[in-house]
This record gives structure tokens, C-alpha cells and sequence, in this order.
């Protein structure tokens, strides 16, 4: 059993020793690496908020009227302008009404002449004067709803805008709390989102932000803050007014997406990629560094992230070149600087 481990040691012995003083060690061959120069430089800073469109406003189009459905003039998706007739009623019951009061203050109208013609004469009670003359000026009142009422069997619109619904049909009945359709006013379009508390202080009103569409870019005034915070999101909604004009060759539409940008005071520091660095406790971080060929660990304080970048300081080299992806490679290990990148030239590799 002895000679067989003796056997065995010996057989290890000579295959490390056979062929393994030609092979560098690890530390002694060099890497190619690609180096960040770490100086000072000013960041442009953005913000993107996910958003979305709303109507201005929406109007329940109906009759102040009841009767049944005659005509109607727009369907779902149909451009309105102010004034345009929409709908009509059928106007017989108002018209018989209407033609009822305007018969009764006719026939009144020689006897009121006569009486007053009396009562010039002191023939005729005070009170009997007053009596007619209500009677008279009632049928009046009664006349001129008729009037209205027959007017209101035609229904126009009261602005201009897009039909978003159509809610009934020809020869249905109708009535005053019955909708007959909603209305949409389009233009300015409302561009709304949600921003957190700490966010409020970048939009105070009339403040003009970008307002990214699929196909065009365009400008939105901060129109509404929200007062209180969303309850369970704990989020703030921020309105834009954006011009939408409906003669356009695509106009906006309802419920449509769009990013909300933000232009905000540059940063100024030394700046590395969030993967060049390990973060710990208290603020502290560990970044490789180049010095004499070979790979240093540099301790440095984090601060704020801004995108891909975060911000750094510490006790560092002027125009250190930090090591990307150097926490992959054993400490103290040659290498050679294969790419030299700066803040302005390195590719972001994450967008593919």
C-alpha cells in the first residue's frame, strides 16, 4: 500500500514539472483590455415620462326634448364643427303645441283690445282687466316655450370636435336624459402622465416640454398639476395642452402614446459605467484602475446615477484609465490597453 502512494506522488511530481516552466504564469502574460480615461467632463441630463392623449373635453350630446328620432348626421369618427346640425326630432307634437298657443293668443287678442278700450272708460273692473291681461301674458309665455320646444328638436353641435360614440338610431324615442352621442373637442389635446413628488418642482405651469409621437415630435404647455397624490400609486398627474389642429393631414387622436422629455442643468464630475464598478456600504465603491501595466483596485465614493453613468470622487490619478470589465480579471494582472474610450466615444452596449 506505501509503495503504491509513493507511486502515485512521484507520477504527480514529474507531470507538473514536465512541460509547465514554458507556460507564463496568469499574471505574467498580458491582457488586452479596453480602458475608460477618467477626467472631468458635464453630462446632458433627460428625463422620459410614458404618457398618453385624452380629449379636452367631452360633451353627452342630447335633445332638451322628447320624440323620436328622425334624422341623424354624424356617425363614430365624424369631424364636427360648431353649429352643424346633427339630429332632428319629429316636430309634430311641438308644432301641434306651438300652433295650440299661438290659436288661443289670437282669439284673446280683440278681447283684450276691448277690454281695455272699457276699462279706459272706467266701465270695467280693475280686477277683471288684471285677470285677462295675466291670462293674455300666460299664452304668451305658453307661445314662446312652444317656440323653444320646437326648436329644440333640431340638435346642433356646440363646438367643434370628433365624434368619439353614437349611442342611437333613427326612429328610436328620445328624451332629455337619453344621450344621443359623445362628443369630443380635440383641439389643444390633453397629454397626460405621472411623475413622483420629488418631480413636481420641473413643471410649474405653462412650461413647455417635447412631446414624442411614433411619427412627429412636438411641444406641450404644462396646463393642470394635480393637486393630490394618486392613493395607490402615490403618483401626481401632470396635463400638457398640445396644439392638435383637426384640418391636419394626420391629427392626434384619443388614447394614443407618447414620451414626455425634460431637458435638465447639466452634471459636472467624473463619471464611469455602472458595470465598471462595485458598489458597498456607506456610499463606498471599488473600480480597477491602470497603473505600470498592471490592474489596481481604487476606492472611490458613488453619488448620483444618471443613466448609464454614475458619478464618482475620491483620492484618484489625474486621467486614471479605468479597466471595463476589469473585476473579471485576477488582481494585479499585466494587460495592454487595447481601445482607449472616453465619456463622449464609448458605445452603450446595453441597447444591444
Amino acid at each position: 500500500m506505501k509503495k503504491t502512494v509513493a507511486s502515485f506522488l512521484i507520477s504527480l511530481t514529474f507531470l507538473s514539472c514536465s512541460g509547465g516552466g514554458s507556460r507564463p504564469a496568469v499574471e505574467d502574460r498580458p491582457v488586452p483590455v479596453e480602458v475608460l480615461v477618467l477626467k472631468e467632463t458635464t453630462l446632458p441630463r433627460t428625463r422620459s415620462f410614458s404618457a398618453s392623449t385624452m380629449p379636452w373635453e367631452m360633451v353627452v350630446l342630447s335633445f332638451k326634448t322628447t320624440g323620436r328620432l328622425k334624422e341623424i348626421h354624424f356617425d363614430e369618427g365624424s369631424r364636427i364643427t360648431k353649429g352643424q346640425l346633427l339630429a332632428r326630432l319629429d316636430p309634430v307634437d311641438q308644432y301641434m303645441a306651438r300652433q295650440v298657443a299661438r290659436e288661443q293668443l289670437r282669439s284673446l287678442t280683440p278681447d283684450v283690445a276691448r277690454l281695455e278700450k272699457l276699462a279706459g272708460k272706467g266701465a270695467v273692473a280693475v280686477a277683471e282687466k288684471e285677470r285677462v291681461l295675466g291670462y293674455r301674458d300666460a299664452l304668451s309665455t305658453q307661445l314662446s316655450q312652444a317656440d323653444i320646444a320646437l326648436g329644440a328638436t333640431q340638435l346642433t353641435a356646440p363646438g367643434d370636435g370628433v365624434i368619439g360614440r353614437r349611442m342611437a338610431n333613427p326612429g328610436e324615442m328620445m328624451e332629455p336624459s337619453r344621450p344621443l352621442g359623445v362628443l369630443l373637442a380635440m383641439d389643444p389635446l390633453k397629454v397626460q402622465f405621472a411623475v413622483r413628488a420629488g418631480e413636481l418642482a420641473w413643471f410649474p405651469r405653462d412650461r413647455e416640454f417635447r412631446v414624442i409621437f411614433p411619427d412627429r415630435v412636438t411641444s406641450g404647455r404644462v396646463h393642470q398639476v394635480s393637486a393630490t397624490a394618486d392613493v395607490v400609486t402615490r403618483l401626481f398627474q401632470i396635463t400638457l395642452s398640445v396644439a392638435n389642429p383637426q384640418d391636419a393631414e394626420a391629427p392626434l387622436r384619443a388614447g394614443q402614446l407618447a414620451k414626455v422629455e425634460i431637458d435638465l442643468p447639466p452634471l459636472a464630475g467624473r463619471f464611469v459605467p455602472a458595470e465598471a464598478i462595485e458598489t458597498g456600504a456607506a456610499g463606498m465603491a471599488r473600480l480597477v484602475g491602470l497603473v505600470d501595466g498592471r490592474l489596481q483596485i481604487f476606492l472611490v465614493r458613488h453619488h448620483e446615477r444618471e443613466g448609464r453613468w454614475v458619478r464618482v470622487s475620491g483620492d484618484l490619478p489625474a486621467d486614471l484609465q479605468v479597466v471595463l470589465d476589469g473585476f473579471d480579471l485576477p488582481a494585479r494582472q499585466r494587460v495592454t490597453v487595447k481601445t482607449t474610450w472616453t465619456p463622449e466615444t464609448l458605445p452603450d452596449r446595453t441597447e444591444n
